[in-house]
């Protein structure tokens, strides 16, 4: 809230319009402030924290806005990627169950360790659990299943 506040006051004494570098740095700080997700213990957003921590130290506002934009367009595509991955969680916990209980616990259990994970890491697994199947499914009755991924 403070650094909202602080984005605030700059920008209302600032006599131009374009961004400065209290600016910027108030959206850096901003940003830093509210982080969701599963942020916690995932490397490459520690990587990330970093590169917006430097970009706070006296450097030009171009790359203070470069970093803060890359870094937005990453923190977009892991915040996707974690919700696909609470949808299919969610799908493999509904359908545990019979000749395929273990098969779909391991799935979903792959699912839960890659939260924390990079976003390449993440999208892998995804894809590997999307063509991922059980052989103990009776065929023909797949659709029992629910896993339309």
């Amino acid at each position: 809230m403070k650094f909202l506040l602080t984005f605030l006051i700059c920008f209302w004494l600032a006599p131009n319009p374009p961004l400065g570098s209290c600016q910027t740095d108030a959206l850096i700080k901003l940003e830093l402030e509210n982080i969701r997700g599963f942020a916690n213990n995932n490397p490459e957003f520690t990587g990330w924290r970093d590169r917006l921590l430097d970009a706070l130290k006296p450097i030009s506002e171009q790359s203070k806005m470069q970093t803060l934009q890359d870094f937005q367009r990453w923190n977009v595509q892991r915040l996707d990627l974690e919700k696909q991955i609470f949808h299919i969680c969610e799908k493999l916990q509904k359908s545990i169950m019979g000749k395929c209980h273990e098969t779909f616990r391991k799935l979903r259990d792959a699912c839960v360790w890659s939260l924390t994970k990079t976003n390449t890491k993440k999208a892998d697994v995804i894809n590997v659990i999307k063509k991922a199947k059980c052989l103990g499914m009776t065929r023909g009755k797949e659709r029992d299943y629910g896993l339309d991924f």
